[in-house]
């Protein structure tokens, strides 16, 4: 019987060993696969029209064949030559934990550090100058909702991964 999450279903792979013959050690070979593993890929890879001012983390729709919905760039590959892309996109937003709590907690006035870049609007959009290690105050809060809901000192809006505490 699988244990475990399943609802993706139950992946089988038949291990042939001459060694190993007792099913305490098929037992631990199975479970070290399955940490090795883990759970199933979750992203989806894409190529289409170029469209140049679609960037890392931005949210799109999708309507092609199958492919229906909204999805998170996670990696976008540009070629001019070509007029293509290359997407790898993601139905959750992939925030990693840690900052997401803490950038949960900023207010206006809470001194910061930024590393990445900043942008023109709360949206995310106008991607501007990218510091680092750059000691400022938060001057505006957007909601969190938005792609960089962080307005830094004067030089602009920032994502939340991109600010720790200074």
């Amino acid at each position: 019987m699988a244990e475990g999450d399943t609802r993706f279903g139950v992946l089988q792979e038949v291990v042939l060993r001459d060694s190993n013959t007792t099913l305490g050690d098929a037992m631990a070979e199975a479970r070290e696969i399955i940490n090795r593993r883990g759970e199933p890929e979750r992203t989806i890879n894409w190529r289409g029209q170029d469209l140049p001012f679609l960037r890392k983390g931005d949210k799109v729709e999708v309507k092609a064949g199958s492919l229906i919905g909204f999805f998170y760039v996670e990696s976008v590959a540009h070629n001019g030559e070509t007029r293509l892309m290359e997407l790898t996109l993601s139905r959750e937003k992939t925030v990693p934990v840690a900052a997401a709590e803490e950038s949960a907690t900023f207010q206006v006035g809470d001194a910061v550090r930024l590393n990445g870049p900043v942008f023109r609007d709360s949206f995310g959009n106008g991607q501007g100058r990218t510091f680092v290690d750059r000691r400022d105050t938060v001057t505006i809060l957007a909601s969190l909702e938005r792609a960089a809901p962080y307005h830094i000192g004067s030089v602009g809006w920032a994502r939340p991964g991109d600010i720790t505490r200074g």
